[in-house]
């Protein structure tokens, strides 16, 4: 498999201190798509993070992913890819968000890309599909998302609006990748997750969610992530279908979800709660 290796003058749509590969600090905020070695190992950052020690571990909700020493493999068509894979396409960082194949990370919602997560600065006063569209049709569900960063424009602004907290808006926009997943797997039934990518998934939701119903529960914010992803009754529908789709792929195995003693411990949002 070919490598691309990353220097500093390897042009990638990262910042400028992922390129130079530096050491992990605790004090630096990192954001999607940062760079940094840690005891000898490279983690690149799938949200914003400060403060988190990446380890090599399976999971990516804890903001980082371990990657090959100081390579990311470039993408190859043949070559199927596990949840979680790390790949360079074009230049861009791309991250599988299950089991994949065939399929071209810049084409492909499968893949996400590790860059520009932030809500947009700017958007459109009136970011829902046409009143006319029938409610319950997929495109009046999904929305508009017309920055294609994986996320519902106007779930963007309602999390601009209910939050101040940058912390807590990253926490809700990941939410909100994970809400435009769920969606993706509750309308398409051609998407089939293996056992081990379902279980990911679902304990990657929970943690997220756990978190926003601590931060709820304390009165840090007042509404949940969920609550303004689901306003419509049809989201509401699509999301209990789209979970439940998860949890009967990962077999139902109530013994893997996890048990979540310290909601926000290991987020993006730890410190808003303390």
């Amino acid at each position: 498999m070919n490598k691309n290796v990353i220097f500093i003058a390897v042009s990638l749509s990262i910042p400028l201190v992922a390129h130079a590969m530096e050491p992990w600090n605790k004090d630096t905020v990192y954001n999607s798509g940062d760079l940094v070695t840690h005891h000898g190992e490279s983690f690149v950052s799938s949200h914003w993070t400060q403060g988190t020690e990446p380890v090599v571990n399976d999971i990516s909700w804890d903001g980082w992913i371990h990657i090959n020493a100081y390579t990311i493999d470039n993408y190859e068509h043949e070559t199927p890819y596990a949840g979680g894979s790390v790949v360079n396409f074009e230049g861009d960082i791309y991250l599988a968000k299950w089991w994949v194949q065939g399929e071209y990370p810049s084409k492909s919602g499968t893949w996400r890309l590790l860059d520009d997560l932030e809500p947009s600065p700017d958007p459109d006063p009136d970011p829902d599909p046409d009143p006319d569209l029938d409610p319950k049709s997929p495109e009046a569900i999904v929305g508009v998302d017309k920055d294609n960063n994986g996320v519902r424009d106007s779930y963007e602004v309602a999390v601009t609006e209910a939050y101040q907290n940058p912390q807590i808006v990253q926490l809700a926009i990941n939410l909100g990748l994970e809400y435009t997943d769920i969606n993706e797997i509750a309308f398409d039934k051609s998407i089939q997750l293996s056992v081990e990518d379902a279980t990911k998934k679902y304990n990657e939701i929970l943690v997220l969610e756990e978190c926003a119903e601590e931060l709820l529960k304390t009165g840090v914010v007042e509404m949940t992530p969920l609550e303004l992803h689901t306003d419509t009754l049809y989201r509401a529908l699509t999301y209990r279908n789209g979970k439940e789709r998860i949890f009967e792929q990962m077999e139902h195995d109530l013994d893997a979800v996890l048990t979540i003693d310290q909601p926000c411990v290991g987020t993006m949002a730890e410190e808003a709660v303390k």
